[in-house]
């Protein structure tokens, strides 16, 4: 029996393969490790990634975003019609034996009984040109409305981006309030055991503790309603981002509370400049003026031209009614040309008779009709081309035309207006949002220095119930205002972020720019 041992290893092999297995690992793991998506390798997620996830996944944007596509091939079908169309066309069909009627006659009265069956083919090419007013105004409208259906995407842009910026900062202000829950339910802990302490040693009361109990429960229950606000807050942030909703993300971006240094006069410019709003109005304005041309080009004449050229050939299934059809159109002309020989016989003066004879059908005429009857279905008889070309002038067509025209321009008008009126709007939304921006920071401000005083109050008055000198009351009182100081700086800090952002996209800034 053969051996079947494998043989062994080369030292040098064995000494280079456990770093070679341990390279191609690490290869694996990095080739299947975390891809382009920023929620892929981890869920920390930036304001950045979700504002750039939501460009890719979000539905509706994606929808108005595909109407960009159709805009563009308007505009390439409106420079289309500006060419002349071709057609070209065949056919074969089948026409059976049998008696037929031609107008009010049948075949056997014109002298053509028996038909056989025939197969016909034909062909057509044909040219179409016309040319107008509004063809040729066509373009610039395609255009225009291309510029007004993107102004219209990066508007509807421009509005997810401050969807997805809200949702974001109320994912945030959920957390913190998931963090001041933690922190009250941490404090009423203590509180609740300072009581029960004080009780052990005679320096409270049962109702001080159940007191401290209670404002336990609240605290618990407060806590609970913050982990279902922070469920819904990232529901849809995923929802406005286009992702799947199982997700687990945590907001990593930082947003700073400072000065309001622009002016008003200086954002209005970035508006005018920047405003998605502004720039969709301003494009519609500009569609509307086309469109006006568009309606009096109506009255400009226009320019037809049509060519054509077209062939066909049939086939006989018997070649025998060829060949009689031909000697029955024989007879006729030699029956035709002796009549008039002998008209010319009984004249007073005899004019000289015609050679009856030479219409008589010859071996190779009938050959060459019974060749012509195998030509189908591609050895066409060509007909004379056709080339048509007429010029017309609308003079009067009721009043339509002029109907449409004041249509265009009373929309260009409204337009106009509609363009003023949202400028106006914008200035005095700046003008708004700027002062509460202002006013929202002084808030922060003060609710800040609020909460120190208000720390510095609740341990005063932690301090004087171990000593016995207040009610427990009078702690949770305490406690309840730094509670609320806590949430009225919080809502000044987010409302401050929240103007802001609506600053950003009022005017046409990037989050995070203002």
């Amino acid at each position: 029996m053969p051996d079947r041992t494998l043989p062994a290893l080369p030292p040098t092999f064995r000494t280079w393969m456990p770093a070679f297995l341990v390279w191609t690992l690490a290869s694996l793991v990095w080739m299947v490790g975390p891809g382009s998506d920023p929620l892929a390798a981890q869920e920390r997620l930036s304001l950045g990634d979700a504002i750039e996830l939501a460009r890719m996944n979000n539905p509706g944007l994606l929808i108005v975003q595909g109407q960009e596509d159709v805009a563009e091939w308007e505009v390439r079908s409106a420079w289309g019609d500006l060419l002349p169309s071709f057609s070209l066309g065949s056919g074969v069909s089948w026409q059976g034996a049998g008696e037929q009627r031609i107008g009010s006659l049948t075949a056997g009265q014109l002298g053509f009984a028996n038909q056989p069956s025939f197969l016909f083919s034909n062909f057509s090419l044909g040219l179409d040109y016309t040319l107008s007013g509004r063809t040729l105004r066509a373009p610039a409208r395609a255009q225009a409305s291309r510029q007004a259906t993107r102004a219209r995407s990066r508007g509807a842009e421009a509005d997810l981006v401050m969807e997805v910026t809200g949702a974001y900062l109320d994912l945030l202000r959920q957390d913190e309030e998931v963090k001041l829950t933690a922190r009250e339910l941490e404090r009423a802990e203590a509180n609740l055991r300072l009581a029960r302490g004080q009780e052990a040693v005679g320096a409270a009361t049962r109702l001080d503790v159940m007191q401290a109990e209670v404002q336990v429960g609240r605290a618990e229950v407060a806590a609970l309603q913050a982990e279902q606000a922070i469920r819904t807050a990232r529901l849809v942030l995923l929802q406005r981002m286009g992702v799947e909703l199982d997700r687990e993300i945590e907001p990593t971006t930082d947003f700073q509370v400072e000065p309001v240094g622009r002016t008003e006069e200086e954002l209005f410019r970035l508006a005018v400049n920047r405003s998605p709003d502004l720039e969709a109005l301003r494009a519609e304005e500009n569609a509307a003026s086309v469109e006006v041309s568009s309606a009096r080009s109506a009255y400009y004449p226009s320019l037809s031209v049509q060519a054509g050229w077209s062939g066909f050939t049939r086939r006989a299934s018997q070649s025998d009614f060829l060949l009689r059809q031909l000697d029955g159109q024989v007879e006729q002309q030699v029956s035709q040309c002796e009549f008039t020989n002998e008209i010319f016989r009984r004249l007073a003066e005899p004019l000289p008779e015609q050679d009856c004879e030479r219409f008589r059908l010859t071996d190779g005429q009938r050959q060459t009709a019974l060749s012509e009857n195998e030509r189908f279905p591609f050895d066409f008889t060509r007909q004379p081309p056709q080339i048509t070309l007429s010029f017309s002038v609308p003079i009067f067509q009721g009043l339509n035309r002029q109907h449409q025209l004041e249509s265009a321009r009373l929309e260009r008008r409204n337009a106009a207006h509609r363009l003023r009126e949202r400028q106006t709007a914008v200035r005095v939304e700046i003008a708004s949002l700027l002062s509460e921006a202002r006013t929202a920071y002084e808030t922060v401000q003060m609710e800040a220095r609020n909460q120190e005083l208000l720390q510095a109050q609740l341990r005063l008055a932690r301090h004087e119930f171990e000593l016995g000198n207040i009610a427990f009351l009078q702690l949770a009182e305490a406690e309840a205002e730094l509670a609320r100081a806590d949430r009225d700086h919080t809502e000044a800090v987010f409302r401050y972020h929240e103007t802001t952002a609506r600053i950003e996209a009022l005017v046409g800034l990037q989050p995070g720019a203002f």
